[in-house]
């Protein structure tokens, strides 16, 4: 089972699809031109910005960490985190992403 956080960040063009790319990706399958905004599987970074075409190889999809945003394009998705960002500095005074979405 995926983790989705409770703090998720959706963009605008993904909000009208956001329960159909939620159920398709807990399937392990891909919604056209959809993607996910997620911590990072790499402790030196922060996110990771992962097309959902990617899950369906089994490995991706089992190994998925923590989502925090859906977008529709690659453009939006870039769009969220800048809004991510943003969000979190004005409410921390800092960007931990991993402290935040935790």
């Amino acid at each position: 089972m995926l983790q989705w956080s409770s703090r998720l960040y959706v963009g605008v063009k993904a909000e009208a699809f956001k329960d159909q790319i939620r159920t398709v990706v807990e399937k392990g399958l891909a919604f056209p031109e959809a993607y996910l905004i997620t911590l990072s599987a790499n402790e030196a970074e922060q996110l990771d910005i992962i097309e959902t075409k990617q899950l369906i190889f089994w490995k991706v999809h089992r190994t998925l960490p923590k989502i925090v945003g859906i977008a529709l394009t690659r453009k939006e998705a870039l769009d969220v985190v800048l809004q991510m960002a943003l969000d979190i500095y004005e409410e921390t005074g800092d960007c931990d992403f991993r402290a935040y979405f935790s």
